[in-house]
C-alpha cells in the first residue's frame, strides 16, 4: 500500500469515527464573521505576545499543521490570504485541543473562534477557543505546499493549483480586474451591453471549423459559435448603434501556448464610424485597461518593456512586409509572381491559391513576431477577411488588426453592408469547402435578409480576452490564464477515429528557437506530413540502404561540431546525430533497422549531412521549443532514463525533453511506430549552413518519406 493510500485510509477511517459519534464531517454552514485579510490589516500594529480585545471568527483551510506538545499550530487560508491558529495548554479548552489532535489533518476546512494576539515571534495568530470541523478532506495536500511544480498536474488539478500558489489566485482575479475595466470603459463611451445565441443553426463571422451536435427536440444539427458578429450585426439592423458582448467561443482547432478551443473575446459594433474610429478606439481602450492593471501604460514582459501610450504606430500591411523582408507586393498581380518571391524568402505556401494568400502567409512566418510594441497593421488583403469592405484596390480590405510582442490582439474592419457583395464571397466560400478548406464561412440567409431591410455604416471590433490577459499578468501560456483549459485526458475515454483528429495544422507554427539557442546560431527546418502508414520494412527502402555510400560534407559537418562546442558538448565524444550515422555506413555498417519512416530519414540525413528527427505529432503537447537544458531527465526509446547536460540545447515540448542534445537520441514519449499517422521532421541547421541548404535537404527528405510511407506534406517552415 502506497503512503497516499494509507493517509486516505486513515482519513475515511476518522470519518466514520466522527460520524459514530455523531458529529457530521460535512456540516451545512458556518456563520464566518471575519477574514484573514481584515485580521492581519486591522491588528498590524499589535504588540509581540499582545492580545487583542473581543472574539473573532474566521473559516478556511488548514494547508500545515505542526504539534509541538503543548502547543500546536496551523497554517489557515481563505479566500483573501492567510494567518496563524494557535492551539496552546491552558488557553484553549482541553476538549478542543484533544479533538484538533485526533482528527484534524492539513487540507481540512475547520471554522475557528478565539481571539487575535501575536507571539514571540510577532506572527499575528488566532488563539483557538473552539474548533469547528467544516470538511473532512481525504486525500492529502501536494507534499511540497508552498506549491506544485508540475505544470501539466497545475492545469488539470486548478482546484489544488489555486491552494497551493496565491499567486495563481492572484492573476485571475487580476483578469476579472480586465474584463470589468473593459466594461466601464465601453458604458463611459456610450456601448450597451447585449447578449447573443452560443448554439446556432449556422456558424459565421470567421472563418473556423465548429464544433457539431444534434438538438435532439427538434431533430436539427447546431454548432457551438465560432463568432458573435453576425447576430450583432442583426442588431444594429434593429436599431442599436453602439453595442458589445463578452462572447464565449468555440473552434475546433489546435491547441498551442496562443490557442484553446473555447476562448473569450469581447466584441462591439458601432454604427455610423469606420475602421478609423475603431483604430482610436482600440488605443484608447487598452491604454485604459493597462492604468487600470498597472497605473500607469507602460508594462514588464519577459525581458520586454511594453508602452501602451497613445498614439501606437500605425503602418500599412504591405508597407510592414516591405520594411521587414524588402520584398515589395504593391505591383504583383499574378500568382506565380508572388510564389517566385515567397519561394526566395523560403516561406511556405503549399496550399496557397492567391496572391493574398501568399502575403498572409509572408507576414505570418517572417513579419509579425518582429512587431513588439504596440502597432496598428492596416489594409489586409481580401483573402483575410471576407467580412470587410474593400478600399480602391478591391484586393485589399479596410481592416486592421493590432499588434503586440508579435501576437495579433485583436481584429477590427468596415463592416460588409452591401447583401450582393456579401452573396458574391459567401458563394466562393462555399466553393472553397467543397475543395477541402473545413474552415470556410457558409452561406445565411437570414443574415442576407437582414442586409437586404438595410444596416448602416458600421465597424466592428474583437479582442482577445485571454491574450490581454496573456500581457497584462506577463503570462506565456494561454494555459495559464484560464482556469480550466483544455487537455487531452490522462486515461482515453476511447480511441478516436482518423475523421475525429485534429485538422487543424496551425499549431505546428508553434516551434520556437529560444534566446540561448538562437546566440549560437542555431536554426532548424520542420514540416508536418499528415496520413503516413508505417511498415516495419519496403524493399525499395532495404535496397537504397544497402547501396548508401556516405559523402562528407565538410562544411556542414565543422558547422555542427563548432555548434556542439557552442553548447557545451564534445563532439568527439558524442558527435550530432549525422556525423554518427556517417561514421556507421563508413565502417560498413548498415543504418539502423527501426521502420520505414525512420530509416527513410536516417537515410536521408546520411546524404545531406545534417541531422534529423522526427516525432510522433499526436504525442506531443505544443509548443516545440529549442532551447538550454537544466538537468532535466529523459526517458529514452527502450526506457532508459538519463538526465540532460545543463547547458546543452534540446528539443523540448511544454512538459517534456523530446531529445539529449539537439537531435542525438529521442525520448520515448513521442516515438514513431507503425501505429503513428502523423509526424513532424526536423531538420537541424546552425550558423554556416544557409536556410536554402534546410530547406532542400527538409524536401528531399519529405519525398523520401512519403515515398516509402504515403502520406501528404502539410507545412513546412524554417525558423532561426
Amino acid at each position: 500500500m502506497s503512503r497516499e493510500d494509507q493517509i486516505i485510509k486513515e482519513r475515511l477511517r476518522k470519518i466514520e469515527e466522527l460520524r459514530k459519534q455523531g458529529i457530521n464531517p460535512y456540516p451545512y454552514k458556518f456563520d464566518k464573521k471575519n477574514y484573514c485579510e481584515e485580521l492581519q490589516k486591522k491588528h498590524s500594529k499589535l504588540k509581540k505576545e499582545q492580545e487583542a480585545k473581543g472574539t473573532v471568527k474566521i473559516a478556511g483551510r488548514i494547508l500545515v499543521i505542526r504539534n509541538m506538545g503543548k502547543i500546536c499550530f496551523g497554517k489557515l487560508q481563505d479566500n483573501t490570504g492567510q494567518i496563524q491558529v494557535v492551539l496552546q495548554n491552558q488557553k484553549t479548552p482541553e476538549k478542543e485541543i484533544k479533538f484538533f489532535k485526533k482528527y484534524i489533518d492539513s487540507g481540512d476546512i475547520l471554522g475557528v473562534e478565539g481571539s487575535i494576539f501575536k507571539t514571540k515571534r510577532g506572527e499575528l495568530s488566532v488563539l483557538a477557543k473552539k474548533i469547528t470541523l467544516l470538511t473532512k478532506s481525504i486525500k492529502p495536500l501536494p507534499e511540497k505546499w508552498h506549491g506544485l511544480q508540475d505544470k501539466e498536474e497545475r492545469y488539470r488539478k486548478r482546484y489544488l493549483d489555486l491552494i497551493m500558489n496565491p499567486k495563481v489566485k492572484e492573476l485571475f482575479l487580476n483578469r476579472q480586474k480586465i474584463v470589468n475595466a473593459i466594461r466601464e470603459f465601453m458604458e463611459i463611451k456610450g456601448f450597451t451591453e447585449v447578449e447573443t445565441p452560443i448554439l446556432q443553426s449556422i456558424y459565421g463571422g470567421a472563418s473556423a471549423n465548429p464544433f457539431e451536435s444534434n438538438l435532439n427536440a427538434l431533430n436539427m444539427k447546431v454548432y457551438m459559435r465560432i463568432s458573435n458578429e453576425l447576430y450583432l450585426k442583426r442588431l444594429i439592423v434593429g436599431g442599436f448603434e453602439k453595442i458589445f458582448e463578452f462572447s464565449r467561443d468555440f473552434r475546433n482547432e489546435g491547441i498551442d501556448r496562443l490557442h484553446n478551443p473555447e476562448f473569450t473575446q469581447v466584441e462591439t459594433m458601432w454604427a455610423y464610424a469606420d475602421y478609423e474610429d475603431n483604430m482610436k478606439f482600440c488605443e484608447e481602450m487598452v491604454s485604459f485597461i493597462t492604468k487600470k492593471i498597472h497605473g500607469k501604460t507602460k508594462i514588464k514582459f519577459q525581458d520586454k518593456e511594453i508602452d501602451f501610450k497613445t498614439p501606437w504606430k500605425r503602418i500599412k500591411f504591405l508597407d510592414v512586409i516591405k520594411k521587414h523582408t524588402k520584398a515589395d507586393f504593391s505591383k504583383v498581380k499574378k500568382v506565380d509572381e508572388a510564389k517566385k518571391i515567397a519561394n526566395k524568402l523560403n516561406v511556405d505556401i503549399t496550399n496557397c491559391e492567391s496572391v493574398g494568400e501568399i502575403i498572409i502567409n509572408v507576414f505570418e512566418e517572417l513579419v509579425q513576431d518582429k512587431i513588439i510594441q504596440p502597432t496598428i497593421v492596416y489594409d489586409y488583403p481580401y483573402e483575410a477577411v471576407g467580412l470587410a469592405k474593400s478600399g480602391e484596390n478591391k484586393k485589399f480590405v479596410k481592416s486592421f488588426e493590432p499588434i503586440v510582442n508579435g501576437w495579433e490582439l485583436g481584429l477590427s474592419y468596415c463592416e460588409q453592408n452591401d447583401p450582393q457583395a456579401l452573396k458574391e464571397y459567401w458563394k466562393e466560400a462555399e466553393e472553397k469547402y467543397k475543395r477541402g478548406d473545413i474552415e470556410a464561412q457558409p452561406t445565411d440567409p437570414d443574415f442576407i435578409n437582414a442586409l437586404e431591410i438595410g444596416m448602416p455604416p458600421t465597424s466592428g471590433m474583437g479582442m482577445g480576452i485571454d491574450r490581454l490577459t496573456m500581457l497584462m499578468t506577463d503570462q506565456t501560456s494561454i494555459r495559464d490564464v484560464l482556469f480550466f483549459p483544455f487537455m487531452r485526458p490522462e486515461k482515453p475515454l476511447k480511441v478516436p477515429s482518423q475523421k475525429e483528429k485534429r485538422t487543424d495544422m496551425k499549431r505546428i507554427k508553434e516551434v520556437f528557437i529560444s534566446p540561448e539557442a538562437r546566440k549560437i546560431g542555431l536554426k532548424t527546418g520542420y514540416a508536418i506530413i499528415s496520413g503516413v502508414k508505417i511498415y516495419k520494412k519496403n524493399p525499395g527502402l532495404e535496397k537504397l540502404k544497402k547501396s548508401l555510400k556516405a559523402k562528407r560534407d565538410k562544411k556542414k559537418i565543422e558547422c555542427m561540431q563548432k555548434a556542439f562546442r557552442a553548447f557545451g558538448v564534445d563532439p568527439t565524444k558524442r558527435a550530432p546525430s549525422a556525423e554518427a550515422l556517417i561514421k556507421r555506413v563508413e565502417s560498413g555498417k548498415d543504418i539502423y533497422n527501426i521502420n520505414t519512416l525512420v530509416d527513410a530519414y536516417n537515410l536521408s540525413s546520411v546524404k545531406e549531412n545534417l541531422p534529423m528527427a522526427a516525432y510522433d505529432l499526436e504525442k506531443v503537447d505544443f509548443p516545440i521549443t529549442l532551447k538550454e537544458a537544466k538537468g532535466e531527465e529523459i526517458t529514452f526509446i527502450g526506457g532508459e532514463k538519463k538526465k540532460t547536460q545543463p547547458g546543452e540545447i534540446v528539443y523540448a515540448d511544454e512538459f517534456e525533453i523530446l531529445c539529449l542534445d539537439f537531435n542525438y537520441r529521442d525520448c520515448n514519449k513521442t516515438k514513431i511506430t507503425e501505429k503513428t499517422k502523423e509526424v513532424i521532421i526536423f531538420v537541424d541547421g546552425c550558423e554556416g549552413i544557409s536556410n536554402k541548404e534546410i530547406l532542400s535537404a527538409l524536401n528531399n527528405t519529405c519525398d523520401l518519406i512519403i515515398k516509402f510511407n504515403g502520406g501528404k506534406v502539410m507545412e513546412k517552415k524554417v525558423v532561426e
